[in-house]
């Protein structure tokens, strides 16, 4: 009796004759079940590395930005600092801009400006940090939704083998397969 004609037959059988396809039916059941609670991991951890790189990005944008003001700011007290050495100078009675002050003078702008360019690096360091960290939580976010293809399609194909595997061995068990 071939497989189509076991069913045109009519026949039945007891309950415990289709336990192996009970208990598969179950197993599948229980095997989608974890992988698509394993794909919506997968899923989640996407979405909160996506998050994370956008966060990321934005704070290498404000860090340069901050920077920037920071820096401006210490021009501006540095420039304050030199009218102060001016007054003192112009104070003590002798010539502002020659001699020993206008060394003076020239080796606190110096200094200021090397501390300005200082502080920008800085700056631009620590927002490229953010930008790498930024770029490593986007690449994270593309590999945990391949993953969770990968699981999707692995749950679905491993719920199809399942099934044609226990349909093969009861049709082996009913002499399905034979003419």
């Amino acid at each position: 009796m071939g497989f189509m004609d076991y069913f045109k037959s009519g026949s039945s059988s007891s309950s415990t004759d289709w336990g192996g396809l009970i208990e598969t039916g179950l197993k599948v059941y229980n095997d989608y079940t974890a992988g698509k609670e394993a794909e919506r991991g997968a899923r989640s951890s996407a979405s909160t590395a996506g998050a994370n790189a956008g966060y990321l990005a934005q704070k290498a944008t404000d860090t340069n930005a901050i920077g920037s003001r920071e820096a401006a700011e210490f021009g501006r007290k540095g420039r304050l600092y030199q009218g102060t050495q001016r007054a003192a100078q112009g104070a003590s009675g002798v010539v502002a801009g020659a001699g020993t002050f206008a060394d003076v003078e020239r080796g606190t702008a110096e200094q200021l400006r090397e501390d300005q360019a200082t502080m920008l690096r800085n700056t631009m360091r620590e927002a490229y940090g953010y930008q790498l960290q930024s770029g490593n939580y986007s690449a994270a976010q593309s590999e945990a939704g391949r993953a969770a293809d990968s699981m999707a399609n692995t749950t679905k194909n491993q719920a199809v083998g399942s099934i044609a595997s226990a349909t093969y061995a009861e049709g082996l068990k009913r002499k399905w397969w034979e003419e």
